[in-house]
């Protein structure tokens, strides 16, 4: 009985310290491996999701399993092992504004389907809003998050059960951003899984009051459930001399840099202690997880990956 019961404390222990969405991306092309970042570095025992590919939507909106992409199937093959979740992108053009009802119920009557002859868990929907005149300066109307809302959960349904739908979304960058994205009620009622908020900040001093005010925006004055929300961090930098270089790039500058340093060859980086911190400050305020932006471009040389940072601020 004395066994049973410390059995069940330690499952109870692990499921509760197992509750963090870690979402990355994998970019590529499908055709091109990263000869930098291979499907195998990525660390398939700290995420928990990772977006890689997307369908091949035809013009009609049909969408099939593109069978040119080389890259997605290993990736698929990998996480699965760690029973790691794997989503495509849309695959196709969006806009609320002037949405092409033909080509949603095509890609509706096909994208399950599709997911499923590739092994696909899910979709994670990256519209930004860049398409449409409101999205240009940040204000979005609630008719049309809620169009896009209905898009989502219409795709929910349309891959069928156990499957995964999140959206990617604004951090509180806009002026005029005094809408969410997305319909609040919908997200926190489940009719799609969760979204990744794009807080894609840097600070020299190891300041997190950016990502405070995301946290705040979200939680305190949109009121949605923060276990439906993962925190963003970026693995690049803004920098005119290197077009946004990756760290994985960048870190060659600056080979295991101090954890304390957010500043690699003059430009600014998230470091690994802002990596720690944000993790717990993600764990401190009951957020859903963290979504580092992307993948594969943390680094695997000179002892200097951040996600091995933030998943010891999550958990520890």
């Amino acid at each position: 009985m004395i066994l049973l019961f410390i059995y069940f404390l330690f499952v109870l222990k692990f499921t509760l310290i197992s509750s963090f969405n870690i979402i990355g991306w994998y970019v590529h092309d499908g055709l091109n491996i990263d000869p930098i970042f291979l499907p195998e570095n990525l660390n398939y025992s700290i995420y928990t999701h990772i977006k890689a590919g997307q369908p091949k939507v035809f013009p009609n909106g049909t969408a099939i399993c593109d069978e040119n992409d080389v890259i997605t199937p290993k990736i698929v093959e990998l996480a699965h092992k760690y029973n790691v979740k794997v989503q495509w992108g849309l695959g196709f053009s969006f806009n609320p504004a002037n949405p092409n009802l033909e080509i949603i119920k095509n890609y509706l009557d096909s994208i399950g389907i599709a997911a499923n002859n590739c092994n696909i868990d899910g979709i994670e929907v990256d519209y930004e809003w860049n398409n449409n005149n409101w999205g240009k300066i940040g204000f979005i109307p609630h008719k049309l998050s809620n169009l896009y809302s209905q898009l989502l959960k219409d795709i929910k349904i349309a891959l069928g059960k156990n499957k995964i739908v999140s959206a990617d979304v604004t951090g509180d960058v806009f002026l005029l951003g005094f809408n969410p994205w997305f319909n609040v009620t919908m997200l926190n009622n489940g009719d799609f899984d969760f979204v990744n908020v794009m807080s894609y900040y840097w600070s020299r001093e190891g300041s997190l009051y950016k990502w405070q005010k995301d946290i705040e925006l979200y939680k305190n004055i949109w009121k949605v459930d923060p276990k439906r929300v993962n925190i963003g961090i970026p693995y690049y930098s803004k920098n005119n001399t290197f077009n946004e270089p990756s760290w994985k790039f960048l870190n060659s500058f600056c080979p295991n840099i101090d954890p304390n340093i957010n500043i690699c060859n003059d430009v600014l980086f998230t470091g690994k202690n802002l990596n720690l911190n944000i993790g717990r400050l993600i764990k401190k305020n009951n957020f859903g997880g963290a979504f580092p932006w992307a993948a594969n471009y943390d680094s695997v040389q000179f002892n200097n990956s951040l996600i091995n940072w933030l998943y010891y601020g999550l958990y520890n």
